[in-house]
């Protein structure tokens, strides 16, 4: 995210609108802001989920962000986001977020 608002130099769409420009799902079960509230109500997995949504999201991002900047070819990012979608498949029953 740094080097995509070049290390905040510029103003530029947060991680969900990002996702969500690329149709990625941006933003599961609430935001940033509302994690410490969910903690201390004892919602653990909420945040869980919460921030595995975050990750998902995060790391599809990275994946484009590296084709479009040359640091993967086409077939790599396939590759990478077919074995994300794998590995969600397989383990669909344990991940709320899936």
């Amino acid at each position: 995210m740094e080097q995509l608002s070049d290390y905040r130099s510029c103003a530029v769409m947060g991680m969900d609108d990002l996702a969500l420009a690329i149709g990625l799902p941006g933003k599961i079960g609430g935001h940033g802001s509302e994690v410490e509230g969910m903690v201390e109500r004892g919602e653990i997995e909420q945040v869980r989920a919460y921030c595995e949504g975050d990750v998902l999201n995060l790391f599809a991002l990275y994946v484009r962000w590296a084709l479009l900047t040359g640091r993967t070819d086409p077939a790599g990012h396939n590759a990478s986001l077919e074995s994300l979608v794998m590995d969600l498949e397989e383990e669909r029953d344990g991940r709320p977020v899936a």
